[in-house]
């Protein structure tokens, strides 16, 4: 298994890649796990839609911030 990963050290499953965009919205992903997540939307069909979702999320809860607090 460890040779394995050596092999193809940027490959990030389904679950790690979500777990991925999560940290992102909190801190700043560094380069290797941004590689990373980048290859894997490049290639997974649902991941992005996960993306998209989490980004129409994070506008949603701004504007109705927003709106709380005119």
């Amino acid at each position: 298994m460890s040779s394995l990963k050596s092999a193809i050290p940027l490959r990030r499953t389904c679950k790690q890649a979500a777990h991925l965009m999560l940290s992102a919205e909190d801190k700043p992903l560094n380069w290797r796990d941004k590689a990373a997540l980048k290859i894997h939307l490049w290639m997974c069909d649902n991941c992005p839609r996960f993306e998209r979702q989490l980004h129409v999320m994070r506008h949603a809860l701004s504007d109705w911030r927003n709106e709380i607090t005119k």
